[in-house]
């Protein structure tokens, strides 16, 4: 076993009032006249501006980093710029070197990664449901390309873990989320 790697690369970063959108329920979404799909899901759109003291100035774990470097509102592809370095230059070389690794991360920076592996476009990637705490596996060439799994569901190339038929009503019921 090794030991875990922390790292603010693959943290989920500043989603603006789509954290509140989220929690505030269908009902709120809908007067607001926003759904959350057209929050979480644009390639290139940020969601609207955080309130930044709520979520820099009080959350300590972003205490020791300059505010300057800390966004307000985050894309996917901004979740990329940040996650794809980090999987190439840190979990890439692990790969590499023999080791298997487990990959826990949040929504926005999976689905970073998983548009990169399986090569999603822009276009598709906002119909990507990914269900929460659901294992997804990947096996890898030596170009670090996944080799497609007979199980894999979509565009997704690797197979989550567990009984396949609950995992697509836990990814349909991640799509109602978003209607």
């Amino acid at each position: 076993m090794y030991p875990p790697s922390i790292a603010l690369s693959v943290r989920a970063r500043f989603e603006g009032c789509g954290l509140k959108l989220e929690a505030a329920g269908r009902k709120q979404r809908l007067q607001l006249g926003v759904k959350a799909k057209h929050v979480r899901a644009p390639l290139q759109l940020p969601v609207p501006l955080a309130d930044t003291d709520a979520n820099t100035d009080a959350t300590l774990r972003y205490a020791a980093i300059d505010k300057a470097l800390l966004p307000t509102a985050e894309s996917l592809k901004t979740t990329a710029d940040r996650v794809l370095p980090y999987w190439e230059n840190e979990i890439v070389p692990q790969i590499k070197s023999g080791k298997k690794l487990l990959i826990a991360a949040h929504g926005n920076s999976l689905r970073a990664l998983v548009m990169h592996l399986d090569g999603i476009s822009e276009e598709d990637i906002t119909e990507l449901n990914i269900p929460t705490a659901i294992p997804l596996v990947y096996e890898l060439d030596d170009d670090m390309k996944p080799i497609p799994h007979p199980d894999g569901i979509g565009p997704v190339s690797g197979r989550y873990v567990g009984n396949q038929d609950a995992i697509r009503a836990r990814i349909e019921g991640v799509k109602n989320q978003t209607k």
